[in-house]
């Protein structure tokens, strides 16, 4: 008897935990697909289908996240791309079978029902109001060199103010903020209250209180082609520490709105306030969907909870405290494909970026091999005969075996490779083109700066696009990549 499942995931640096024993032993680990903590489940003596069981090849498999399983067989055509008849040949067994069945499905994790909000947004005249006074706070942000240096500490430079359209509210003679009449802003008189409960009197008010700070709006699935819906205001530190309100809304704003980040549909980070969404956006925007709920138990709405629902993987960067290990409880019963990851140092975001973590590769080692590089767009880069140069004679000889008439290699595929020859790394193409990196997962989290700086070195070197494009091999090594492709 052979049950090959366990070191097949071994191999692929993944460690199965026994979790119990149901039919005859189950392990759990991390998907090789999907990732997660251990949804993917291992029954290593539990027959499979009809031609492991003829050839005694025993293992069963199933992720509860992609709700997929079957046997060794279908683990190799699966996770390891071989066809049917090689998948065989690497387990020994005769080729006179067709696939085989699903092994008895286990009992899911149900997650908790959640009915998100949608929330009603102000008025067209509030929300015109709240544009021109916006466009305003702008103006004298980018003129505000004190404000501009703390946000650029924050991890927001010019460029992200200018994208997220920040602004900054000042205090009119000597005040903490600016009085306006409400009406202005189409909002009601606040009504007059009687004195009660040691309270005293309040007359009728008839003006609007703003104060300042960073001014931060938040917009609508529009985006910034339409007036913000809400508008939130960082308060100077001396003003919070007198008030206790580090955080300030415009009254009328749409205070329950999720801020709504696109990027990366396939993942999401999910952090509290707006200026750390902000800041991880700008950085990471291209390999996530960034998402600020305010605060430690706040909720997505409805826009948010859609987006959410369809990641493969939501990385909870709540901050890293009692009151965000709370909020977490949430999101690991809501969502089946969130896992909890704080920051590296610091308590949330903004401050890791002060304390120097690197906010691209702390995301980048939260996510499974099948997500660590977005889409690649190749189909602007030229042919492997227009992309080919020359290169030195140590690179053309291993890449072109002595043959005089195989084209020399480009010299900018030389830091790639020495890169790539150095790692356990290996690029999958599917037959559709679309490519995935693989590598095993615990080397990853050792050494993810090396990985990032890998990953984002051969992601802008079109020269080596240009010879996978037209290379012969389903998986791609630094080794195999030196073969004369087929141009």
């Amino acid at each position: 008897m052979s049950a090959p499942l366990l070191d097949m995931l071994r191999s692929r640096g993944l460690e199965p935990k026994h979790v119990a024993n149901t039919h005859g032993g189950e392990w759990a680990c991390p998907c090789p697909s999907c990732g997660g903590r251990d949804r993917f489940r291992i029954w290593p003596d539990q027959q499979g289908g009809p031609a492991c069981e003829k050839a005694g090849v025993t293992g069963t498999w199933f992720c509860r996240h992609e709700q997929v399983g079957g046997d060794a067989l279908e683990f190799l055509t699966r996770f390891e791309r071989l066809g049917w008849a090689d998948a065989c040949k690497a387990l020994r067994i005769d080729y006179t079978s067709t696939p085989g069945r699903l092994p008895q499905l286990p009992k899911t994790d149900r997650p908790m029902v959640f009915t998100p909000r949608d929330w009603a947004i102000p008025s067209d005249k509030w929300r015109e109001r709240a544009a021109k006074v916006m466009d305003d706070a702008h103006a004298a942000l980018l003129a505000a060199p004190n404000a501009m240096a703390w946000l650029a500490k924050r991890g927001l430079p010019e460029e992200a103010v200018r994208r997220y359209h920040l602004g900054l509210f000042k205090g009119e003679s000597g005040r903490q903020g600016t009085f306006r009449p409400r009406t202005v802003w189409d909002l009601p008189p606040k009504p007059a209250r009687p004195a009660k409960d040691g309270q005293p009197a309040r007359r009728e008010g008839h003006t609007l209180f703003i104060p300042r700070g960073i001014a931060i709006p938040c917009f609508g699935p529009a985006g910034q082609a339409e007036p913000p819906i809400r508008i939130r205001i960082r308060r100077p530190n001396a003003d919070a520490d007198q008030w206790g309100d580090k955080y300030m809304l415009v009254e009328g704003s749409c205070g329950g709105a999720t801020m709504l980040l696109d990027g990366d549909p396939r993942v999401g980070v999910v952090v509290e306030t707006e200026l750390d969404a902000e800041m991880v956006h700008h950085i990471a925007g291209d390999i996530a969907t960034v998402v600020s709920v305010l605060t430690n138990c706040g909720k997505p709405d409805v826009r948010a909870h859609e987006v959410l629902r369809r990641c493969a993987v939501i990385l909870c960067a709540l901050d890293f405290d009692k009151p965000g290990a709370n909020g977490w409880a949430w999101w690991r019963q809501t969502y089946q494909t969130a896992r909890r990851w704080p920051t590296p140092t610091g308590k949330d975001a903004g401050e890791a970026f002060e304390l120097g973590v690197d906010i691209r590769a702390w995301i980048l080692a939260g996510l499974p091999p099948a997500l660590t590089m977005p889409p690649v767009q190749r189909a602007s880069l030229p042919p492997v005969s227009a992309a080919l140069g020359a290169s030195p004679s140590g690179l053309v000889a291993a890449g072109a075996g002595g043959n005089d008439d195989v084209p020399p290699w480009p010299p900018a595929l030389l830091p790639v490779l020495e890169l790539w020859r150095t790692m356990p790394v290996s690029l999958a193409v599917a037959g559709d083109g679309s490519t995935a990196w693989k590598f095993p997962p615990v080397w990853a989290a050792q050494n993810r700066d090396d990985l990032h700086a890998f990953l984002s070195l051969a992601n802008a070197t079109p020269e080596l696009w240009a010879i996978i494009d037209h290379h012969p091999d389903a998986v791609i090594t630094a080794r195999n990549l030196l073969r004369r492709p087929h141009a």
